[in-house]
């Protein structure tokens, strides 16, 4: 059983981070009604309000996102929730898989980001699958578990 993927024949799915994304929806919700409430229902608590709403309403739509390696197409594809492909690569331009690590405030903030990166008529194209929180050893086995199902062998550097 895989910690990143839904694994459903040659398809596999990247799993939502789910627990996260409604979190921070209900923490905007709650920043737009203290602010409404603060603010004695001015214009300016109103304001606020409809745009910490609005924000929170792109945390809840996320959750109906889904990224898919399809090995049987090979292709790589971001669905909305409509099931809609919105982006599509083919797994033939694959580059490889890119690590990105982001230090904030003298680096007592840390965040690490797995990006897909394809090179497609000599220009990179870069997504990201999946976001880490700090000091998460979970990245490596993620990038080892996509490059086992996707076929690459790793040369270890010694």
């Amino acid at each position: 059983m895989s910690d990143f993927y839904l694994h459903e024949g040659h398809r596999y799915t990247v799993k939502n981070q789910k627990a996260m994304k409604i979190v921070l929806g209900l923490i905007f919700i709650g920043l737009g009604v203290w602010s409404l409430v603060r603010n004695d229902y001015s214009q300016r608590g109103i304001i606020i309000f409809v745009i910490l709403l609005g924000v929170a309403g792109l945390m809840f739509m996320a959750l109906m996102t889904k990224m898919v390696f399809d090995l049987d197409k090979r292709t790589f594809s971001i669905q909305n929730g409509s099931g809609k492909p919105r982006f599509v690569q083919s797994l033939d331009h694959f580059a490889g898989l890119e690590l990105i690590r982001l230090y904030r405030f003298f680096g007592l903030m840390r965040n690490s980001i797995l990006n897909v990166v394809f090179d497609v008529d000599g220009k990179t194209v870069k997504m990201p699958i999946r976001q880490f929180g700090p000091g998460s050893k979970a990245s490596q086995a993620m990038i080892e578990e996509t490059e086992a199902f996707l076929g690459i062998n790793r040369r270890d550097v010694a």
